[in-house]
């Protein structure tokens, strides 16, 4: 039986080969006998009782727990999931049956688990305020409502203090005021009120309810104006008269009076009517706002002067009528009503009179002159105005010049003829005399209008009037004097002349008539194949003849005295050419063309003669040079062409003639190219590659056709040509555009020349420096890769893991036995296949080193006092027939032989080390 400090030790003496430490002194026990500890625990609460949902601490405390002592927390007896320390928080109600059970990790324990003393939790429920009612809108000086509150929800015995707040922020106790519901007094401003609630048996309070707005509205003075939208006015003028609100509300009320009196229906804002003069206007305005003063509020009074209306006339009269010619006449006007600035503007025959706007007017009239005069009243109220007056229509007797005139029957006459020459009066009166004379001299007894005698040639005759008219000028008047002409007796004849002839038809032919002694006015007729042309009377006669038209012209002569008249000339007998109407076309060698391309246009030309000229415009423009039947030029796009012929052909109509007009369509040239595009290149053997076509101008179908190393592709006619390529195959594309004027057409791509790279298979093989190798040596394992590019990356891995940092083509380490080393390779070449690449895998051996030891275990230590111990020994490297020799306090037991040894410990007062020594012999 082992006492308290005893030491155990043993020592091994292996028979196993190469050993070290050969015999081994294995560790010391050193024996601690520990009292038997009885284990309790108590619970504690941070609070009891509690309010409703307050979390509630509860704490073990334990006695014998041991160093690290384990608890259960139970409520209500069951145990709670994860609670497992000293303390345990937790929300309980009421009720609660809260205990811990604690297992102490201690030694030589008694009552071990130990379950604590319970706590019976008292949990006090929440106060649950009511609530109180309701917002309220009055006038300022008004008392709202009494405010009615709702009793707390929990608890018993509730307790109310009222609060008030002027801005809903900060609110103070109304002092007193501690029941239900509360009445207050009369408010000047805006109040918000709440209610403080509490109640026995319960938590938190007191608590405030929500918060009841009595807001307060102004008092609002009420009144309103009218006033007229004019005054004074005129009778039976139409008055509007408008009333301006001053806190009429939204909907106000008006009701209009007159003298006093509401008029019915008078009931909105404005009111229109016709007023007598002294009527007296006024509203009441009945304002919709609430909380108003001097509602209905009676307006202003609008007293109307009313003027009664004056009918304007004018009347205006003549200093004289009727007038002589020459007279000025001043016209006056009378007005009735017409204010203290009559304003009057005088007319002549209805048309006004500049300046003439006074209430007189002078001017010289003519006969028949219709005279009027507006007034305008400068009075207020008038009826009629402007008035237009009375017309006064002018009779002006003109002024009567005499004067006479004399005429012969004839003059010239033929020598021998008897001739009658009458008087002629202007204003000769109703008894006018007479008085003729021939060469200055009075003929005695001629006192007539009439005088006939046979005059010689030179004569001149005249007469004198005397007239007996009033208001006569020029009396005696002396007439013109006649001459006269005594002609001798002349032979009639005339000859006929033609403007042209032949002529060409529709032509105007002019025919001229020269007379012989055909007088000063001689007369003519001219006839076509012997029939009078009605009107044809001149001394030529112009017209369009027809072929083998004959064209005469008879003359009768003005010559007073003739023989042979009329006369007929002979006649002409006209030749007439048909008319030939000139036009040409042109047409262009091709349109629409390519730029550049030179269009050759020809005009076919009709009536255009022997010897037609031409003249080629292009744009409007005569073209210098252009005059043959064809042109050429090479066009621009949008030019226009045309040409002008004038023919030499005779009795032409349209000469010259301007042709069709051809507007040239000018394509541009297109300059036709095309580019191709590799997918990728260089690409590993076995890609496929795509190669594009850009077209430039291809038209809208382009047709392709790919070539591989200069021949083409069977097939491969689209815009794209996918294939696997081999190193150095060329690609190109041929493009056929469809466009119109292009150049380059087909078009050559550049040519892509592949590079493909061959695959590269990837891998890796690795060596040790040594394998076998004994425990501790430090081994290197090198890496040779296969096609791992110019900078490979290595992964060495022990057992399947990647080892950090070794990423190099050698690693060195010490192994176990057993491990594995392999490496992975990821190559850095292109076009690789199995990358990246695992090697080889090197399973070392490795021999361990065998040093011999031995320890030894108590079946318990500490133990309780008289508690019996067994010790074990634990040879490394001990052989195959390990002896032993156990020691207590460095002193052999005899017999302690075996691999085990057992004793009962006892209790010293006074510990001391004793040393259990076991030998193992071989």
């Amino acid at each position: 039986m082992p006492v308290n400090g005893n030491t155990i030790t043993c020592i091994l003496t292996s028979n196993a080969t190469c050993t070290t430490g050969n015999p081994a002194t294995s560790n010391t026990i050193t024996i601690t006998v520990n009292p038997l500890l009885p284990v309790s625990v108590s619970v504690a609460a941070s609070a009891n009782p509690v309010c409703a949902g307050i979390s509630v601490m509860f704490t073990a405390t334990p006695v014998n727990g041991g160093t690290t002592p384990g608890y259960q927390w139970k409520v209500n007896g069951t145990g709670v999931t994860g609670a497992t320390n000293s303390t345990y928080s937790f929300v309980p109600v009421n009720g609660s049956l809260i205990t811990c059970v604690l297992t102490s990790n201690a030694t030589c324990t008694t009552g071990n688990p130990a379950t604590s003393n319970t706590v019976t939790m008292s949990v006090t429920p929440l106060l649950v305020v009511g609530s109180i009612s309701a917002n309220q809108t009055i006038c300022a000086n008004a008392i709202p409502a009494q405010l009615a509150g709702v009793a707390p929800l929990t608890g018993t015995l509730p307790t109310y203090q009222w609060q008030s707040s002027l801005d809903n922020n900060t609110f103070s106790n109304i002092s007193g005021v501690t029941s239900l519901n509360y009445q207050s007094g009369t408010l000047t401003s805006t109040t918000y009120y709440r209610q403080l609630q509490n109640a026995t048996a319960t938590c938190g309070g007191p608590l405030p309810t929500n918060t009841v707005t009595i807001t307060l509205n102004p008092l609002l003075p009420v009144s309103v104006s009218v006033a007229a939208s004019a005054n004074p006015v005129c009778a039976g003028t139409l008055v509007t008269f408008t009333a301006t609100p001053v806190n009429g509300g939204t909907t106000p009320g008006y009701q209009w009076k007159i003298n006093g009196t509401s008029i019915t229906g008078a009931t909105n804002s404005t009111y229109a009517f016709v007023p007598a003069n002294g009527n007296m206007i006024s509203c009441i305005l009945a304002s919709s706002e609430t909380c108003t003063t001097g509602n209905p509020a009676t307006s202003n009074t609008v007293t109307m002067t009313v003027n009664p209306l004056l009918p304007v006339s004018l009347s205006i009269a003549a200093s004289a009528n009727p007038v002589c010619a020459g007279t000025s006449v001043l016209f006056t006007a009378t007005p009735v009503n017409g204010g203290t600035t009559p304003a009057y503007q005088w007319k002549v025959n209805g048309a006004s009179v500049t300046g003439a706007t006074n209430a007189a007017y002078s001017f010289v009239p003519a006969n028949g002159n219709a005279i009027t005069c507006i007034l305008n009243s400068s009075e207020p109220c008038t009826t009629g105005n402007p008035a237009t007056s009375n017309i006064i229509t002018m009779t002006v007797n003109p002024l009567l010049p005499v004067s006479v005139s004399v005429s012969a029957s004839a003059n010239p006459v033929c020598a021998g003829t008897s001739v009658t020459f009458t008087a002629t009066p202007v204003n000769g009166g109703t008894t006018p005399a007479y008085q003729w004379k021939v060469n200055g001299t009075s003929v005695t007894g001629a006192t007539t209008a009439t005088y006939s005698f046979i005059p010689a040639n030179g004569n001149t005759i005249a007469c004198i009037l005397i007239s007996n008219a009033t208001c006569n000028t020029g009396n005696p008047a002396t007439s013109n004097t006649v001459t006269m002409t005594v002609n001798p007796l002349l032979v009639v004849s005339m000859s006929l002349s033609v403007s042209a002839n032949p002529v060409c038809a529709g032509t105007s032919v002019l025919f001229t008539a020269t007379p012989v002694n055909g007088g000063t006015t001689p007369a003519y007729q001219w006839k076509v194949n012997g029939t009078n042309v009605p009107g044809a009377t001149n001394s030529s006669y112009a017209f369009v003849p027809v072929n083998f038209s004959t064209i005469s012209c008879m003359l009768t002569s003005s010559e007073p005295c003739t023989t042979a008249n009329p006369v007929t000339s002979p006649a002409i007998t006209m030749t007439v050419n048909p008319l030939l109407p000139v036009s040409v076309s042109i047409a262009a060698s091709a349109n629409p063309v390519c730029a550049g391309t030179s269009v050759t246009f020809t005009a076919t030309p009709v009536n255009g003669g022997t010897t037609p000229a031409y003249q080629w415009k292009v744009n409007g423009t005569s073209v210098t040079g252009a005059t043959t039947a064809t042109y050429s030029f090479i066009p621009a796009n949008g030019n226009t062409v045309a040409c002008v012929l004038t023919s030499n052909a005779t009795c032409t109509t349209g000469n010259p003639a301007t042709s069709n007009t051809v507007t040239m369509t000018v394509n541009p040239l297109l300059p036709v190219s095309v580019s191709i595009t590799a997918s990728a290149n260089p690409v590993c053997a076995g890609t496929s590659v795509t190669f594009t076509a850009t077209p430039v101008n291809g038209g809208t179908t382009p047709a392709y056709q790919w070539k591989v190393n200069g021949t083409s592709v069977t097939g491969a006619t689209t815009a794209t040509y996918s294939f696997i390529p081999a190193n150095g195959n060329t690609v190109a594309c041929v493009l056929t555009s469809n466009a119109t004027c292009t150049t380059g057409n087909p078009a050559t791509s550049n040519t892509v020349n592949m590079t493909v790279n061959p695959l590269l298979p990837v891998s890796v093989s690795i060596t040790a420096s040594a394998n076998p190798v004994c425990a501790g040596t430090s081994v290197t394992f090198t890496a040779t890769p296969v096609n791992g590019g110019t900078s490979p990356a290595y992964q060495w891995k022990v057992n399947g893991t990647s080892v950090t940092g070794a990423t190099t083509a050698a690693y060195s380490f010490i192994p176990a036995n057993g491990n594995t080393i392999a490496c992975v390779l990821t190559s850095n070449a292109t076009c690789t296949t199995g990358n990246p690449a695992t090697s080889n895998t090197v399973t070392m051996t490795v021999n361990p080193l065998l040093p011999v030891s031995v320890s030894i275990a108590a079946s318990a230590n500490p133990v309780c006092a008289g508690t019996s111990v067994t010790y074990s020994a634990t040879p490394v490297n001990g052989g195959t027939i390990p002896a032993y020799q156990w020691k207590v306090n460095g002193t052999s037991v005899t017999g302690a032989t075996a691999a085990t040894y057992s004793f009962v410990q006892l209790l010293l007062t006074h510990l001391s080390l004793s040393t259990v020594t076991r030998s193992l012999v071989s």
